[in-house]
């Protein structure tokens, strides 16, 4: 019996952990310890008659203030009318000298424009913004300054600007999510093996952002904000925990997709994964489709070995 104990206490603090980091909280000390450098695209004007566009270029570094390489970096436009080839959202990981590129930067109307990066690095994250203008021509700018003429004349533009297609204006979708599923978990130690089962429910806020394009593609994004508890007792152990995964969609009208995974933070040795799937259409201003939630545990538990697994599909509806 306290080998048992012991086995659902390690579970239990890794489901923690994992519910602790799918919800973004990072302490003080690690999130001064990662910082965004802006290296190109702060107050930048683009102008899209002449096809021209800055692309925000940003260097992470560490408390060292030292480059960091292999952080993944998520563009997306905060403010304006913009997207990158297409997409409102890009994710892009550093290079060797700590940099990220926003390539594909493609204004569609003129006014401010503002774009968010987000850097993520071994559980510690930052944040920064880029302010641009962006004109339909020099000459409907208003009066541009001759600096910044200049710097457009100067031959330092990155990107396209133009869109191939037109791109109706972004609604959001919102709907909600009421599912179950039975997660079942054996563990296998010297002593031989056990197992449980918990009945979860999985329930809370959908939202999709979408934005249909002339050639008949979608974009935009999903987001969650569910919660995952245990419907009565198994005595697995298990806790409740934020369901908080968000990403870009993609596909067409009929066929809209999203596809996201989260795994355990990588100090933590019973390694949980969750994914969530989404397919659907859009019919009459309404979407309807099924979304997927699936968990899957492994890993050392204490002086055993645990494995477990779990799967849900859910009607949406999201108006």
């Amino acid at each position: 019996m306290t080998t048992r104990n012991h086995n659902v206490t390690a579970v239990f603090v890794a489901l923690l952990a994992l519910a602790s980091w799918s919800h973004g909280v990072v302490s003080a000390a690690q999130a001064a310890a990662l910082k965004i450098v802006v290296v190109e695209g702060e107050g930048a004007v683009n102008i899209i008659q002449q096809k021209t566009a800055v692309a925000p270029v940003i260097e992470v570094r560490d408390r060292n203030d030292q480059p960091v390489s292999g952080a993944l970096v998520r563009f997306a436009i905060q403010k304006g009318r913009a997207t990158f080839s297409g997409a409102r959202t890009l994710s892009v990981t550093t290079d060797a000298a700590g940099r990220a590129t926003a390539s594909g930067l493609t204004p569609i109307g003129s006014g401010a424009l503002r774009i968010g990066a987000t850097a993520t690095f071994q559980g510690q994250t930052a944040a920064a913004t880029i302010a641009q203008t962006t004109v339909l021509t020099t000459a409907a700018g208003g009066g541009l300054s001759p600096l910044a003429v200049a710097a457009l004349a100067g031959g330092g533009i990155a990107g396209a600007v133009v869109a191939k297609n037109t791109i109706s204006s972004g609604r959001t979708f919102s709907g909600s999510i009421d599912g179950q599923f039975v997660m079942t978990i054996v563990t296998v130690s010297a002593g031989g093996s056990t197992s449980c089962a918990s009945t979860r429910s999985i329930r809370g806020p959908v939202t999709i952002e979408m934005e249909e394009h002339g050639d008949g593609r979608v974009t935009g994004s999903l987001a969650t904000n569910a919660t995952e508890a245990e419907i009565g007792s198994s005595n697995c152990g298990f806790g409740t925990g934020p369901v908080n995964l968000s990403g870009d969609i993609g596909g067409t009208v009929q066929n809209i997709s999203f596809a996201r995974q989260a795994t355990s933070p990588s100090n933590t040795p019973l390694m949980v994964t969750i994914t969530l799937t989404f397919a659907g259409a859009l019919d009459n201003g309404i979407i309807t489709g099924a979304l997927t939630y699936g968990k899957v545990l492994s890993g050392p538990n204490g002086t055993a070995t645990a494995n477990g697994s779990g799967t849900a599909t859910i009607p949406v509806t999201l108006r």
